[in-house]
């Protein structure tokens, strides 16, 4: 009666070991792959993050600078809160393409930027009434087309809440107050806000960026 003949031999189980081992280290690799692609996107994301930030910090100090242009050219400020001196930046729509690529919606912005004044001020007759004064592209700030970007920016004009007149469209201390904002591809958003004296020679009495 012949020997049993063995079902797994010395070669069938190093050839097994080779392949766990083959498997494993592709496993490995792969782990090692996907961890630098996810460490590549946070960077990327990182520095992306890093410059919407710093340019809408400069995009919002760009809009406040030519929303003083239209103050600056006011016969007085009463005629910029009536909104009798129109805007001299102004895009075609209120309704315009937002940096990253939604609608953007100026009327409602322009509520709820008066709704929190309202909130902030309730029961003052001073408060300020908010009248959208420059808007548009920062691209298009530039006449001569020497800013290139994607951002938009919008700047606001009110009254200046100091004031004890009861009246929110009269200038009687010779200052009002400028609320801007800068939007960017990455949903970036920045704020600042300004209380100036003009027209004419305009003074800048307070300068505020939003960290």
């Amino acid at each position: 009666m012949s020997a049993a003949v063995p079902l797994v031999t010395a070669v069938d189980r190093q050839q097994g070991g080779a392949i766990l081992l083959a498997l494993g280290a592709i496993l490995v690799i792969s782990a090692l792959g996907v961890g630098l692609i996810v460490v590549s996107n946070t960077e990327r994301l990182i520095a992306a993050n890093f410059h919407a930030a710093a340019e809408t910090r400069y995009a919002v100090d760009a809009v406040l600078e030519r929303a003083l242009v239209d103050v600056r050219r006011a016969p007085d400020l009463s005629a910029v809160l009536r909104g009798d001196v129109g805007p001299t930046f102004a895009d075609a729509s209120l309704q315009p393409q937002a940096p990253w690529g939604a609608t953007l919606d100026l009327t409602a912005i322009s509520a709820a930027l008066q709704a929190a004044s309202d909130a902030a001020g309730s029961g003052n007759p001073n408060r300020p009434r908010w009248r959208l004064l420059a808007y548009g592209p920062l691209a298009r700030l530039s006449a001569g087309g020497s800013i290139r970007s994607a951002l938009y920016v919008a700047a606001w004009v009110a009254d200046d809440p100091g004031e004890i007149d009861g009246d929110p469209l009269r200038d009687s201390n010779g200052a009002v107050v400028l609320a801007a904002l800068a939007l960017g591809p990455v949903r970036a958003r920045r704020t600042a806000r300004a209380t100036v004296t003009g027209p004419g020679v305009v003074r800048v009495l307070a300068w505020r960026v939003d960290d």
